[in-house]
């Protein structure tokens, strides 16, 4: 195709066109030029970490093509308009050239949310695990940079304590807080949290430890997850692997109402607190922490959560929600004592209406 000829965005024409052949030869030549001035950019780099024992494999470290996540005029990238359309093929042909999994379309939705609008149970499924890989592999790059500045840092201990409050009554027993204590030694960290989860409007406290490994150690950089009350521990990918299979989050994520959320720091203001009764001084309220003396204290006012929820997803949650057994039908009838306390609570829950006597 001549240059003149050539689409503003061809990855967006090839997918719209439903051209494997063409968007691969697409993505093959994108990857091999990137590729050529990433690999000159980065020659002497590569050259003195080769001799370091903890060198990231190539497999591991495999670099992101910019080009393959060009956005057009209305904000998609092309792996976002493959999931839109479902078409697979493609989808796999991008996951395999290294798409950018965190790249968000004009809207604010990534990848891993467009398959969950879209509906499609074996799509997310293929996501999912491809965006698990992609993290771990994606932490596992950046290990040895990061153990390696910190053991740099001098060893130490710190007890850090945090809460949320608000001033609407009744509200505050809801808030949650919790108390950390770090320890760094060398190039291993420890840090343990009470806090572990929310259920029933509780919040749910246990003793949990996250210990990194060492440079020292079979698997630099691991995380364990240990639970003292429980007596357990387990490397942290392999609790999230299991979890993920136990919980079967995929069908979780599409029968929840696809809402995502972020925190609005532009307009947030910083100001000193003043202490009780110095209404008309400037002087700010002060604390000795540790061997520091007069430590100013600030206040954060007009953090803003922005919540926005999407609503033409093609998830039909009440065809995917199971259908009342018999069983457990002549249960309810025999629990409530009228025909409207029925239909209220079927209604209530997106379940048919089970067929039965009227009166």
């Amino acid at each position: 195709m001549a240059d003149d000829q050539r689409p503003k965005f061809p990855l967006h024409y090839y997918v719209l066109k439903n051209d494997v052949e063409a968007l691969e030869n697409e993505l093959r030549r994108i990857t091999t030029e990137e590729a050529a001035r990433h690999a000159a950019v980065s020659s002497v780099s590569t050259s003195s970490s080769s001799s370091s024992s903890l060198a990231v494999p190539p497999e591991r470290a495999a670099f992101v093509p910019t080009g393959i996540n060009q956005r057009d005029d209305r904000g998609n990238t092309a792996f976002h308009l493959a999931i839109h359309l479902m078409r697979h093929d493609m989808v796999e042909l991008f996951l395999r050239y290294n798409v950018d999994f965190g790249v968000k379309n004009g809207g604010g939705w990534n990848g891993l949310q467009e398959a969950v609008a879209s509906g499609h149970r074996d799509m997310l499924d293929r996501l999912m695990s491809a965006t698990q890989t992609h993290i771990e592999n994606k932490l596992e790059s950046r290990l040895p940079k990061a153990l390696e500045a910190l053991s740099k840092v001098p060893d130490f201990r710190l007890k850090m304590r945090w809460e949320v409050g608000t001033w609407v009554p009744l509200v505050s027993r809801f808030c949650p807080w919790d108390e950390y204590e770090i320890y760094k030694c060398g190039s291993s960290v420890r840090v343990d949290t009470t806090l572990i989860g929310f259920d029933k409007m509780q919040w749910i406290r246990g003793h949990v430890s996250f210990l990194v490994l060492p440079l020292e150690s079979d698997k630099p950089g691991n995380i364990i997850l240990m639970n003292h009350d429980h007596k357990m521990a387990e490397y942290l990918f392999d609790s999230f692997r299991r979890q993920t299979k136990e919980r079967g989050t995929a069908t979780e994520m599409l029968m929840a109402p696809l809402v995502r959320g972020h925190v609005d720091t532009e307009s947030v203001k910083f100001q000193y607190i003043q202490p009780s009764g110095s209404w008309f001084r400037s002087r700010p309220k002060t604390e000795t922490i540790g061997p520091w003396g007069n430590c100013k204290q600030y206040e954060a006012d007009n953090i803003r959560i922005i919540s926005k929820k999407r609503t033409d997803s093609r998830v039909n949650r009440n065809a995917m929600r199971p259908h009342p057994t018999d069983a457990e039908i002549e249960a309810i009838r025999n629990n409530f004592c009228s025909p409207r306390a029925i239909k209220e609570y079927f209604e209530g829950n997106d379940l048919p209406l089970p067929p039965g006597k009227k009166g």
